[in-house]
C-alpha cells in the first residue's frame, strides 16, 4: 500500500496498519462479520462491530484517499479493477479507457475537496463507507420475494402502488422494487408533472426462478460497489461548482505558502494576488474584489434561517433562506436538499437560481468573465 498522505497524528486511525501488498483480509471472515453486524441490535456490541469492520476496510478507503490527495494512480495491486471501474465513470464516452486517461482524471479529483486535507478526505471517504455497510441487508432476496408474492395477488396490469406494497411489509420495499424495475420485471406508471402514479408488470413477468434463487449478496461487493456509487454522487454534485466544473479553462490561484514544499509543476501559476504574465507575454488578472469583502457565512444559522433583520434578506421567505443554509452553510448536494425540503432537485434549483438573479440585481452584479488578457481588444 503507497503511503503518499498521512492523517493528523490526533486521528483515531492514524496508527492503524496499513496492508502491504501481499496482505488481504479473509474474504469469508469479512462477509460473515457484515451479516453478524446487519442481524445484530442496536448496543455497545453492534459499536464495536462497525469499528472491526472499519478497520477491515482502512486500506481500502486509504487508497481513494490517496489516489484524491496525492493526485496519482494507486500502485501494484492497489491499480485493479474497483479502482478502474471508478474512475472510468469520469471519463467522457469518446476516451480510451487506459492507463493515460485514468491518470488525468485522477490529477483533477481533488478540486470535489476544496481546502481538505488528506484528514477530511478520509473522513469524508470513511462517512461514506458507514452509509454502505448500514444499507447492507442480508435479507435482501428474501424481501424480493415476498414482494413478488403480493404484485401477484393484484390483477394483472393494473398499477400497484408503494403505499400497497408497505402496508403489507415491515419494512421499506422502496429498494427491492426498484431492483425489479431495473431488472425489466416491472416499470413505472407515471401521470403529469412525470410523478410517480405506481408500477405495473411487464411481459417478463414474473421474475425468472434463477434470479429469485440466488443467495445473499456478499457483504465486501455490495459495499465495494455502493461505495463507489455514494463516492462518484459526492464528487459529482460537487464537480457542479463553478470552480470544478471550469478546471480545464480556468487558472487556479497559488495556493503555495513562502517557505513550503515546493512542488513539480511546469504550468503558469498566477500569484495570490491575481496576476500572471504567461510565457507568450500575455498578461492576465484574476478579479480578487470578492477577496477583501465580508462574506462571512457562520452568521447564517438556523435561528437566522427563521428571522433575519439583515435588509438583504428580510424580505426573503423562511424557505429561500433554509435553502441558502442548506446549501452554503450545510454544503448538502442538491439530492439531500430536496429530500430535506420535501421538494423535487428542480424545484430547489429554479429556487437557488431565482435568488441568485435577486442578489445580482441588488449589487447590479453583470455576467461575470472569470480571466480577461489585458493584452486583448475586449480587456478594459
Amino acid at each position: 500500500m503507497p503511503n503518499n498522505v498521512t492523517l493528523d497524528n490526533t486521528h483515531y486511525a492514524a496508527k492503524w496498519p496499513l496492508p502491504k501488498d501481499s496482505e488481504f483480509n479473509d474474504l469469508q471472515i469479512v462477509n460473515q462479520a457484515g451479516i453478524d453486524y446487519a442481524l445484530m441490535h442496536d448496543s455497545p456490541d453492534k459499536e464495536d462491530k462497525l469499528l472491526e469492520l472499519v478497520k477491515c476496510f482502512h486500506g481500502y478507503v486509504y487508497k481513494y484517499t490517496d489516489l484524491i490527495v496525492a493526485g496519482h494512480l494507486p500502485q501494484m495491486h492497489y491499480y485493479n479493477g474497483d479502482t478502474r471501474r471508478f474512475l472510468k465513470y469520469f471519463l467522457p464516452k469518446t476516451e480510451t479507457s487506459d492507463k493515460q486517461a485514468f491518470a488525468k482524471v485522477a490529477k483533477h479529483l481533488h478540486l470535489a475537496f476544496p481546502q481538505h486535507t488528506a484528514t477530511d478526505v478520509y473522513d469524508v471517504l470513511n462517512t461514506l463507507l458507514l452509509r454502505c455497510v448500514k444499507k447492507y441487508d442480508p435479507s435482501y432476496v428474501d424481501k424480493i420475494k415476498e414482494i413478488v408474492k403480493i404484485i401477484n395477488r393484484f390483477k394483472k396490469n393494473r398499477p400497484i402502488t408503494l403505499e400497497q406494497i408497505s402496508d403489507r411489509v415491515k419494512y421499506d420495499p422502496t429498494g427491492s422494487v426498484r431492483l425489479l424495475a431495473r431488472k425489466g420485471y416491472i416499470h413505472a406508471i407515471r401521470g403529469p408533472g412525470k410523478k410517480l402514479i405506481g408500477y405495473q408488470t411487464t411481459e417478463l413477468w414474473p421474475p425468472s426462478k434463477e434470479f429469485l434463487s440466488s443467495g445473499p449478496i456478499g457483504f465486501v461487493y455490495f459495499v465495494q460497489t455502493w461505495f463507489r456509487y455514494y463516492l462518484q454522487e459526492h464528487i459529482d454534485e460537487q464537480m457542479k461548482t463553478l470552480e470544478a466544473r471550469a478546471w480545464e479553462k480556468m487558472l487556479q490561484l497559488e495556493h503555495r505558502t513562502t517557505g513550503g514544499e515546493e512542488m513539480d509543476y511546469t504550468g503558469d501559476v498566477p500569484h495570490a494576488d491575481g496576476d500572471l504574465t504567461d510565457g507568450s507575454g500575455h498578461s492576465w488578472a484574476a478579479d480578487m474584489s470578492m477577496v477583501t469583502k465580508c462574506l462571512d457565512l457562520s452568521a447564517i444559522t438556523p435561528t437566522w434561517v427563521e428571522h433575519t433583520t439583515d435588509p438583504l434578506f428580510i424580505n426573503m421567505t423562511y424557505r429561500e433562506r433554509h435553502l441558502i443554509y442548506l446549501y452554503y452553510v450545510q454544503e448538502m448536494p442538491w439530492k439531500q436538499i430536496a429530500e430535506t425540503m420535501k421538494m423535487s432537485i428542480n424545484q430547489v434549483q429554479r429556487i437557488h437560481n431565482d435568488i441568485l438573479q435577486f442578489l445580482k440585481s441588488k449589487f447590479k452584479v453583470p455576467n461575470p468573465t472569470i480571466l480577461i488578457s489585458s493584452d486583448s481588444k475586449f480587456g478594459a
